[in-house]
């Protein structure tokens, strides 16, 4: 097997690929760029879903935010008034 037959057409490292089907002299150095792209899909998709997180929560602020009711100089002036 050559080193190319590790990669995908698109430059990834084919996963699916049975370790025992490397020869042993490469063995190690894919399974370490095996474990690298998972670990890596998997922090892209906790990043993905913690932006999603982030965006659920900064709308429902903002609209709590908008909510509120708002203070004028008008309202202010007339609370020193008494």
């Amino acid at each position: 097997m050559s080193m190319t037959d590790i990669f995908e057409s698109n430059g990834r490292i084919n996963t699916g690929i049975d370790p025992a089907t490397i020869p042993p002299i490469r063995r190690a150095a894919y399974t370490a760029l095996r474990d690298a792209q998972i670990a890596c899909e998997q922090a892209e998709a906790d990043e993905k879903s913690a932006n999603e997180t982030v965006a659920a929560l900064v709308r429902a602020h903002d609209c709590a935010q908008a909510a509120l009711p708002k203070t004028t100089f008008m309202d202010l002036w007339r609370q020193s008034r008494g």
